[in-house]
């Protein structure tokens, strides 16, 4: 069969990749049950949805995230219609892994497709080439995000263009604005390439560049929750990128090192070296003048070199880079009338069978591929005895109906999932929260960093929230040790996610103090004079559940000293302090703290109180502040 000039035979292979490679990816899903990415997670609980209510509207689970500000705006709604069926089923990571399998099947054989149209049979090497010579493309197919479908959409669209089939082009860009936010991404693609053919084509096709505007300005239109669908857009496209530095969005939204750029594409790169150093003049069978495979050479190449300058700034964008970079490179073969030969010609002289360069380019790719897929079925693992699914289920069972729960942005996607019972924070980006509701993020971030020393404060108070939940894994161990000795925080779960209620200690912490201003520590025997009393927090709510005494409600930055006049009650009390601390009854001094601790309860110095000495029965308390400038301490009654 002729190789490009056969219409049947993109449709042929693609069909083919289609049956080899969804049983196999089925079967491959099946063996690491759990899903790869947390985002995946709020997919398929806001599919759940979908597939119950068609539209949804509202997400009472989320509080505080742009997402909900206007009733729910979903971003990805075509994604989510598409996954409804998926998962509407009494299993929905089962259903997950079926779609998952589906997609990546679809992306391959698309490649294959599109690539054996431009060197014949000799394409069927580009799934391979490109969605397992390149690691970074394979974890972004591992993942079942709306990305995925943006990709199928935007590889029919440069086909579109490239074929000049304008009105197609213009019902993807629609389908493309309400399946994936970045639909400006879609409609800048097109703006370039139709500057492009102006400036090197000397043909300015009008079409090129109304259908896809047009299109996508349609899509925004028809979605049931515009106009706020554009808020959520500015988010994901504009905010992200002020608030990069200061928003903790995890390491895709930052290029990768070079050595990662090479070492884990290192597949990729041999075998586009082997398909580029063995090319040869087409046969006489082929068209002549190559004027399809050149517009199709110009579509992809323009779409390799928008994606792959995004990709260098953000790691993320590798999904598009790689795969529109290899159909490129076997687009410009096409236009140039050349095909992929048997021989590979060696750099300085020589050649090889091209046979041994495609072996070559295997064996380079191996050792990743081997490393990266045991890394794989580690994190998809549930256990021997399915440990990480109890888990979850035990969490779910723990959490009250409508308990309102401080959890991280990146873990509220596995609880929407399992616990759809309780009210969340925010989920799948922290701009949500960060940009309309900076001072929550603030202590969010605060929190789940085991920076905050009075967590139940701020979750009851910042954070409206009488629960606290995070993943363990991964999670700094301050965080658990600062909850684990309150209490304040009564445990209801632990395994490999954590859930603690928070509730008044009556009692048990030494808040009343007057402050002496300077930090000057007086003597015992020293009038009050007109010390000021302590600042409570001025809402009832908080003074019933605050702990820490902290020194910058008086004096930011600087040593405070806290007095308080009787003597200390019978028992065993603890000082934890969040920087250099001392203690005196009357003018003993009885203890004194380097404040490395960071006031973990539980962690801190205990002591008895001393019989009452000449000095009367003062208690004073000197605390500076620590390397970041935080002062404080707890002061404990603990029996």
């Amino acid at each position: 069969m002729p190789a490009r000039d056969s219409r049947r035979l993109p449709w042929l292979a693609g069909l083919a990749v289609l049956a080899v490679a969804l049983p196999a990816l089925l079967v491959f899903h099946q063996r690491h049950p759990l899903l790869y990415d947390t985002d995946s997670s709020y997919h398929l609980a806001v599919a759940r949805l979908t597939a119950q209510q068609r539209i949804v509207r509202e997400l009472p689970a989320i509080r505080y995230s742009l997402l909900t500000e206007h009733g729910f705006t979903d971003s990805v709604l075509l994604f989510h219609l598409a996954l409804a069926p998926f998962a509407a089923g009494a299993d929905p990571t089962a259903g997950g892994r079926h779609a998952l399998a589906l997609l990546d099947a679809l992306i391959l054989a698309a490649l294959a497709a599109l690539a054996c149209r431009a060197v014949g049979w000799w394409g069927l090497l580009a799934p391979l080439g490109i969605g397992v010579g390149s690691l970074e493309v394979a974890w972004r197919l591992a993942r079942l995000r709306p990305e995925l479908l943006g990709l199928l959409l935007l590889l029919g669209a440069v086909a579109a263009a490239g074929a000049q089939r304008y009105r197609l082009l213009g019902v993807l860009a629609a389908l493309y604005a309400l399946a994936y936010v970045a639909w400006h991404a879609f409609a800048g693609l097109f703006v370039l390439l139709f500057l492009f053919r102006g400036w090197a084509r000397r043909r300015w096709d009008w079409p090129l560049l109304l259908y896809p505007l047009l299109g996508s300005g349609l899509g925004l239109l028809l979605h049931p929750a515009f106009p706020a669908n554009l808020l959520l857009w500015k988010l994901a496209s504009v905010d992200v990128l002020a608030t990069r530095p200061a928003v903790d969005v995890g390491s895709e939204l930052g290029p990768n090192p070079v050595n990662v750029v090479v070492l884990a594409n290192l597949g990729f790169w041999a075998l586009a070296f082997v398909c580029w150093r063995s090319r040869r003049p087409a046969g006489p069978e082929s068209a002549s003048d190559h004027a399809v495979e050149r517009e199709l050479a110009d579509a992809f190449g323009v779409a390799a070199a928008c994606f792959g300058v995004l990709y260098l700034s953000m790691s993320r964008f590798s999904l598009y880079a790689f795969p529109f970079a290899g159909l490129w490179l076997l687009f410009e073969l096409a236009a140039r009338g050349e095909e992929i030969g048997p021989r590979l010609r060696l750099p300085f002289r020589g050649s090889l069978p091209a046979g041994v360069g495609l072996a070559a380019a295997a064996l380079l790719s191996l050792p990743g591929s081997a490393q990266e897929l045991a890394r794989f079925a580690r994190r998809t693992d549930p256990g021997p005895r399915q440990e990480r699914w109890q888990d979850r289920r035990a969490f779910a069972r723990a959490l009250p109906a409508g308990a309102k729960v401080a959890a991280p942005w990146g873990d509220t996607a596995t609880y929407l999932l399992w616990a759809p019972q309780g009210r969340y924070l925010n989920v799948l980006d922290p701009n949500a929260m960060a940009v309309p509701y900076p001072r929550r993020y603030a202590a969010q971030r605060a929190i789940f960093s085991g920076e905050e020393p009075d967590v139940p404060l701020a979750a009851v108070t910042e954070l409206d929230s009488a629960y606290v939940a995070w993943s363990l894994p991964g999670a700094p161990p301050r965080l658990l040790a600062r909850l684990a000795g309150d209490p304040r925080a009564g445990l209801l779960h632990r395994g490999f996610q954590a859930l603690f209620a928070i509730a008044p200690a009556p009692g048990s912490f030494l808040l009343d103090w007057r402050v002496v201003l300077g930090g000057a520590v007086p003597p015992a025997t020293a009038p009050r004079a007109d010390w000021p009393a302590y600042p409570r927090h001025p809402d009832p709510q908080a003074r019933a559940i605050e702990g820490f005494v902290d020194a910058g409600r008086v004096a930011p930055g600087r040593c405070v000293a806290f007095v308080r006049e009787g003597s200390l009650a019978d028992g065993r009390y603890e000082l934890a302090a969040a920087g250099p601390t001392k203690l005196w009854q009357g003018d003993e001094l009885v203890l004194a703290l380097g404040g490395e601790g960071g006031a973990v309860l539980g962690q801190g110095a205990t002591f008895a109180p001393r019989p009452r000495t000449g000095g009367g029965a003062r208690v004073t308390v000197l605390t500076c502040p620590d390397g970041k400038g935080r002062a404080g301490f707890y002061l404990l009654r603990r029996e």
